[in-house]
């Protein structure tokens, strides 16, 4: 008896990790921008009468939480990418043939933009921002 899963089984598993590996990546990038955007609108106060300060303390806080999810992001596709690789092991030549592998660099490339996200955002928690006076 042959130990190798069907086919159909390994195909739908890397579907799914790649499917996977993009939700993951919209949702950190989602949440990084909304970050930097939201940082940047409250401490410029644009949208209300003065700008909020914020403390070193919360500073800290914010800047820890975005480095643990930049780090847990970056983990989660590397896992994500390490189990595609797997499913991608027990596929016969024939199949491997048949399966498009345009994915070369992706999982790289997103962990790069999480992390150069994350590092826009952390800059946004840390420069001072002013607004000139009218």
């Amino acid at each position: 008896m042959d130990d190798k899963p069907a086919p159909d089984i390994v195909k739908w598993e890397i579907d799914y990790r790649r499917q996977k590996q993009w939700n993951i990546f919209s949702w950190c990038s989602t949440l990084l921008v909304a970050i930097i955007g939201g940082t940047i609108t409250l401490r410029t106060g644009v949208f209300a009468k003065t700008a909020v300060t914020w403390d070193v303390k919360l500073q800290s806080l914010v800047t820890f939480a975005v480095v643990v999810l930049v780090f847990y992001t970056c983990l989660w596709i590397y896992h994500s990418d390490y189990r595609e690789n797997e499913a991608i092991k027990h596929l016969d030549d024939n199949a491997k043939i048949l399966l498009r592998d345009d994915r070369w660099g992706w999982t790289y490339s997103s962990r790069v933009v999480v992390v150069l996200l994350g590092a826009a955002a952390i800059v946004a928690i840390w420069i001072p921002i002013q607004l000139p006076v009218q």
